[in-house]
């Protein structure tokens, strides 16, 4: 039943989603649409404000792109390292049937997504197209489609994650206040999160009130089961006819194998050894090391001063970015292997340059034109006297808001305000509703083919043939994440 369903919707999709790019277009006209239609600001503001420094170019989310660069690019470039090459690789191998090969990729994404949303991204990308390429060597046949699709799984549990966005964003009291604005507000929020969490009553909202609170503990369990599950439950039986199996093709499936075990293989033909100062330089294991050991220092620094729980507590986008590229560039063990890898890497955040600062446009007509806050505010409404339901409300409008805004920071930044001005006013848990936002976020990717532009080039497939599947688990996945909001 439920995989003549995901063919059902797999079609549709093939016929009617078109690339992310042409989304944004039409997302931005829409946008801009609405705006005139339920703000009372003029075409000309709206306009003004779309291509300036309160839009496109607005210099606060310029600098939170190129986080968000940097999030997939230490994701990508640990990814390629050949530790993890061989785990993937290893991994490939494993599977002896569709489902098998479903399920295996689902989980792997999803827990390499928990990790970094960046390395989830690219792993269950690698991996997908490893599967592939292991399986058709092996004639074991499969839906590759469905394996790529699969690989897509761990953006829908990365804001629950040690990336989350939204979470991090919140464990330090200035970028709270930043995001809040009015004192009183911020003082409420305090108030709020110390009656949880003594000795965070300066606004901060504490990891262990989001990441580490009950409720995502059991969400992230959940769906490192139920996700596979259903994925694997879509794929079409070995001995199903020939149009119901989608193999890889033989081209990609040949280079895929040739890059997995190219340069891991001992009969590769070994390099020419630098004879130059400058390529012994290149080569050396000492010259990353330099920048290893200073970046180890400055988070030993960090913990010894403030203590490791602390510091775990208000783990923030730059850490985490540091904490990647340290232990990416010692596998790599060399500056020339990390540049190269890098250097592939950035390829992969094309879509990020390219459709971030339409999103940002989208975001300030939005808020230009107040179609957020008569959402959120249409929200706090509902919730009066029901106050349990405001953190649903929350994940749901996040899910809506995250088709115009794909990105967990960029929506935090726009939404973020309203939610915590919500909890305030209702009395709502801080951290339940960041949970909340972050959730809704999270869902809807698979809706959103955003942020699979990396994960398609590397599997060279199309959003349309991947986005029928991913659309039918997000649906059914619901109760993973509402259930431990509203019940823990």
């Amino acid at each position: 039943m439920l995989r003549r369903v995901s063919e059902g919707s797999a079609a549709w999709a093939r016929r009617w989603i078109p690339d992310p790019f042409v989304i944004a277009i039409l997302l931005t006209a829409l946008t801009f649409a609405a705006a005139l239609l339920v703000g009372d600001a003029p075409a000309g503001a709206l306009v003004d404000v779309w291509g300036g420094k309160q839009g496109i170019w607005k210099p606060a989310l310029m600098e939170f792109t190129l986080q968000m660069i940097l999030v997939l690019v230490t994701g990508h470039a640990l990814a390629s390292t050949r530790p993890v090459r061989r785990l993937i690789d290893a991994l490939a191998r494993r599977p002896t049937s569709s489902r098998g090969a479903v399920a295996l990729t689902a989980f792997v994404a999803c827990a390499a997504g928990l990790l970094n949303w960046g390395l989830g991204l690219i792993v269950g990308a690698l991996l997908a197209r490893q599967v592939g390429a292991s399986c058709r060597a092996r004639g074991v046949r499969i839906h590759y489609p469905l394996v790529v699709a699969a690989g897509y799984a761990g953006m829908m549990v990365w804001h629950g994650g040690l990336s989350g966005s939204a979470p991090l964003k919140v464990t330090q009291a200035a970028d709270v206040a930043a995001v809040v604005g009015d004192p009183a507000v911020l003082a409420r929020v305090g108030a709020l999160v110390a009656e949880r969490a003594p000795g965070f009553a300066d606004g901060s909202i504490p990891l262990g009130l989001t990441l580490l609170g009950r409720a995502n503990l059991v969400a992230c369990a959940l769906a490192l089961v139920v996700v596979p599950l259903l994925f694997a439950f879509m794929a079409p039986p070995a001995d199903a006819p020939p149009e119901a199996l989608q193999e890889i093709d033989p081209t990609l499936a040949r280079l895929a194998l040739e890059d997995a075990t190219g340069p891991l293989e001992a009969a590769t033909p070994p390099t020419t050894p630098p004879t130059t100062p400058a390529g012994r330089l290149e080569a050396s294991r000492l010259v990353p090391a330099l920048l290893v050991g200073l970046g180890v220092g400055h988070l030993g620094l960090r913990v010894a001063r403030d203590g490791a729980l602390h510091v775990l507590q208000r783990l923030d986008l730059d850490t985490l970015n540091l904490a990647f590229l340290l232990v990416g560039l010692a596998l790599h063990g060399s500056a020339r292997a990390y540049a190269r890898a890098v250097g592939e890497a950035i390829a992969g955040s094309a879509g990020i340059v390219l459709q971030f600062p339409l999103y940002f446009g989208i975001m300030a007509l939005m808020g230009a034109s107040g179609l957020v806050v008569t959402i959120a505010e249409g929200m706090v409404a509902l919730s009066r006297g029901a106050e349990w339901a405001y953190p649903a409300l929350t994940f749901l409008s996040a899910g809506v808001v995250n088709f115009f805004v794909p990105s967990g920071g960029g929506q935090w930044a726009i939404q973020g305000p309203i939610v915590l001005r919500g909890a305030a006013e209702l009395g709502v848990d801080p951290g339940q509703a960041v949970m909340a936002l972050a959730y809704g976020d999270q869902w809807t990717n698979l809706a959103q083919p955003f942020w699979a532009l990396p994960l398609l080039g590397i599997c060279g497939v199309r959003a349309g043939d991947i986005m029928g599947y991913t659309l039918l688990v997000m649906v059914l996945s619901l109760p993973v994440f509402l259930g431990p909001l509203l019940l823990l």
